[in-house]
């Protein structure tokens, strides 16, 4: 389960907040993405440090002077905390993402990114679950308050894994 291995109580950013401010707080808390949300709509989308670099270096865009809104990507895959890890993964490798926004009912209650995946597999590589290399400096109190969300992008289960699919996908459905 994606319970399991997600990061906890993720730090979020509000779409308002300056590009600077943003960036800030991920090298604060030792983090690379943050789900971005409105008081009213929940998650609408997520913001890495490479999105905010390509905004500022693509795009010429002020970070000092540019909210998260025009930054973010727009939509943000969720799952709930009970989504089999194995799905999550395949998901994320599909589409080409490094990271998913974890919900229970419609709020933020994890984050779930590469950095996360790779320890997944180090728990299978050592025999046991092992504890984050690197934990985020901020808790969950110092959280932005909590938000609900109508707008869900559930991942949905994908083609039964078996040994026979590869080395990989074995190991995953091993989880």
């Amino acid at each position: 389960m994606i319970q399991h291995f997600m990061t906890p109580a993720p730090v979020t950013v509000n779409e308002g907040l300056m590009l600077s401010d943003a960036l800030d707080r991920m090298y604060s808390n030792k983090i690379h993405h943050m789900p971005v949300v409105h008081p009213e709509h929940g998650v609408v989308g997520t913001i890495s440090d490479h999105d905010i670099s390509a905004a500022s270096s693509l795009r010429g865009l002020n970070p000092d002077e540019t909210p998260v809104r025009q930054a973010m990507a727009p939509t943000s895959y969720t799952c709930d905390l009970f989504c089999p890890l194995v799905d999550v993964v395949h998901h994320m490798e599909r589409e080409r993402l490094s990271s998913v926004v974890v919900t229970k009912g419609d709020r933020p209650v994890g984050i779930f990114t590469t950095t996360d995946a790779l320890r997944a597999l180090r728990s299978k590589l050592v025999g046991y679950r092992v504890e984050p290399a690197v934990m985020p400096a901020q808790t969950a109190s110092q959280a932005e308050p909590e938000v609900s969300s109508t707008t869900r992008h559930p991942i949905k289960p994908s083609v039964r894994v078996t040994r026979n699919h590869g080395t990989l996908p074995a190991f995953c459905a091993s989880l």
